[in-house]
């Protein structure tokens, strides 16, 4: 049998061991959206795949397309957020927006989710390092933008239009989350939860 391998980016999600040395990773693919990959033999200690991926961190993978699951064949690791704890809160709720059939999302869409999480772990980051911003309050218009910007994908509230937000860096998208609060808190009251 022939197979296909894939390469993709990915955030690791979770990590859950199954049967004898068997790990179910749950990841966000830039081509393929919320995944399940199976890595067999993962927690053997010979394992070249098991050093190199963690949850909460940023991967190349190569996969092979199975019917429920993805099999993962390798993993070039890039970064972990995991040291972030306003990042790993950030990327938990991000994991709870997304239905286990996200996956039926077109590539260019999962791309653009994939690509605007790691542009607001990014701002996180420097939100965390400043000293001139309400840390509490910007994270928490960081989630409301991103929760509806996922429900606006999914259909629950009208979608924003994201390209000027991946376009802003540090301080110019400090002002955009300021300016667009009552927009996004407006957007947000109408989702239905």
């Amino acid at each position: 049998m022939v197979y296909t391998i894939y390469e993709t980016n990915c955030i690791i999600f979770d990590i859950k061991n199954i049967q004898e040395n068997d790990s179910l990773i749950k990841a966000f693919s830039d081509k393929f959206g919320v995944i399940n990959i199976i890595a067999t033999s993962f927690r053997k200690e010979s394992s070249k795949l098991k050093g190199n991926i963690k949850a909460f961190s940023v991967n190349k993978i190569s996969v092979v397309r199975g019917k429920e699951f993805f099999r993962l064949t390798d993993v070039q690791h890039k970064f972990a957020f995991a040291g972030s704890k306003s990042i790993v809160q950030f990327l938990r709720l991000a994991e709870g927006l997304f239905f286990n059939d996200e996956r039926d999302y077109f590539e260019n869409i999962n791309t653009e989710i994939y690509d605007m999480i790691i542009h607001l772990c990014k701002f996180i980051i420097y939100i965390v390092k400043s000293n001139d911003i309400d840390k509490v309050d910007m994270l928490n218009k960081i989630n409301t933008f991103f929760i509806v910007y996922i429900r606006g994908l999914q259909g629950f509230v009208d979608k924003i239009i994201i390209e000027e937000v991946l376009k802003k860096e540090k301080k110019d998208l400090s002002a955009w989350f300021d300016t667009e609060k009552i927009n996004l808190n407006n957007l947000y009251n109408k989702i239905d939860f």
